[in-house]
């Protein structure tokens, strides 16, 4: 069996190998970013890479400036048979996955099918305790429904194929962790009675895809399966107690219907800046969700010494970092992978970091608050 902690100098030698020609392969795609852009693009996330033992990471920038995204790969796609990431390598998208699923809420609410006020218990009369639960309550995190992924028959078996009732029937009639509207904690619960209303309302996932694919114009865009075999997939990895390379928990990918089992590659997920401006829910002026008492649902963060404030908006977030330095974007997370979108009103630059290994987070929201300064900066001359 292979020792990865004890062959450590060798997986990074083959980093090494592969980095110059994943490089220069994204940069020749990229031709809205000079070789400059991507050669020191490409430094950082080396030294993340090494910093944090992560295989291998995907990063696409885009802004009103360039003729097409810059994307820039480096590291490994699969460390057992040392192959090289692409800069197409397809990643679990996570969380970001609820994005998609508010942007089709939204288009039901436009077609007057639903309201952000709409007491979803008319749907779902099984739900715990009494009380209305909205719609917006939902998609903003203040439901107070119990967390699915944390029930005890869920815990019990992550790596089996749920179906959508026996997922429903984990939640029916669980008490509330607290009255809804009245605080804000983040639920993947709610986002699938949301990919469960759209059923109701629209189509599933699968109907809504092969409808709207053209549309949506990310050709890579697909629902996870846990049996399939996906041409340019990056594999996912973890990390054990001594930071050594692990293969990741086995999670089945129907638990995360509606909020979490989207994937697809770097370039793509940066049309989520079009299709959020589109809906109108991408906030040019974007502010801290408040609460009915009037307080700001935020928490304060630290992003491997960066600090900042972060408040849920809805299927998007708030990352303020202070002196004016807000960017609106959302962070993924699967077992393996971890996927992070970021949008910054100011100077309409997007950013997309996607690795394969899923404790690194910090350490790519640090980069791609870096990345959006140096934009920021470069636009103001300061």
């Amino acid at each position: 069996m292979l020792n990865v902690k004890r062959r450590l100098p060798l997986y990074l030698c083959l980093i090494l190998l592969v980095c110059a020609q994943t490089a220069f392969a994204a940069a020749a795609e990229s031709p809205g970013g000079s070789g400059a852009d991507a050669g020191k693009l490409a430094r950082q996330m080396d030294e993340i890479l090494h910093r944090t033992n992560t295989p291998g990471m995907v990063v696409a920038v885009l802004s009103p400036d360039m003729a097409r995204p810059l994307v820039v790969a480096r590291g490994l796609a699969d460390v057992e048979n040392a192959a090289p990431l692409r800069p197409d390598a397809i990643f679990r998208y996570g969380s970001v996955t609820k994005v998609f699923t508010a942007l089709r809420i939204e288009h039901c609410i436009r077609a007057g099918k639903l309201s952000p006020d709409t007491n979803v218990r008319h749907y779902f009369p099984k739900l715990g305790g009494n009380a209305p639960i909205t719609v917006r309550q939902l998609l903003t995190h203040t439901s107070g429904l119990p967390e699915l992924l944390a029930q005890p028959e869920v815990l019990a078996n992550p790596a089996k194929r749920w179906t959508k009732a026996e997922m429903l029937g984990a939640i029916n009639g669980k008490p509330p962790l607290f009255a809804p509207g009245t605080k804000q904690r983040y639920n993947n619960t709610g986002y699938f009675l949301l990919g469960l209303l759209l059923d109701k309302l629209d189509a599933t996932e699968e109907v809504w895809l092969a409808r709207e694919r053209e549309a949506l114009n990310m050709p890579s865009l697909r629902i996870a399966d846990d049996e399939a075999v996906v041409p340019r997939m990056a594999q996912g990895y973890s990390l054990g107690a001594n930071k050594e390379l692990r293969r990741p928990m086995l999670f089945s990918t129907s638990l995360a219907y509606g909020a979490g089992d989207l994937e697809g590659d770097a370039a793509d997920l940066l049309q989520l800046t079009r299709l959020l401006g589109q809906s109108g829910l991408r906030p040019e002026n974007p502010e801290p969700l408040r609460l009915p008492d009037g307080s700001a649902a935020v928490k304060q963060k630290n992003a491997a010494g960066q600090h900042y404030g972060w408040s849920l908006l809805g299927s998007v977030s708030l990352f303020d970092l202070g002196g004016g330095r807000a960017y609106v974007g959302k962070s993924g997370l699967f077992p393996g992978y971890t996927a992070q979108y970021f949008y910054d009103p100011q100077t309409k630059t997007s950013v997309v970091l996607l690795i394969n290994q899923e404790k690194a987070s910090d350490e790519i929201i640090k980069l791609g608050f870096h990345l959006l300064d140096e934009r920021r900066a470069a636009a103001t001359g300061r």
